[in-house]
């Protein structure tokens, strides 16, 4: 099955947090099964493309950047 997975970043989050946050994009690279990852223009979040047998994946994966 493929999935799509919007994410947007909390809006009371500083520039700094919001950097620490995505410098763990290239520590963990993309998921299995990963197709896609687009970012949204406006830098609020972006939408991650997943073929799986298992949403459970992805979820796991989203656990990472909280």
């Amino acid at each position: 099955m493929l999935f799509a997975t919007r994410y947007k970043f909390k809006g009371d989050q500083s520039r700094e947090s919001v950097q620490a946050m995505l410098a763990v994009f290239p520590e963990r690279g993309p998921s299995d099964g990963e197709i896609a990852h687009y970012v949204a223009a406006d830098g609020r979040g972006g939408l991650v493309i997943t073929e799986s047998d298992s949403v459970l994946q992805a979820y796991e994966n989203s656990l990472h950047y909280q």
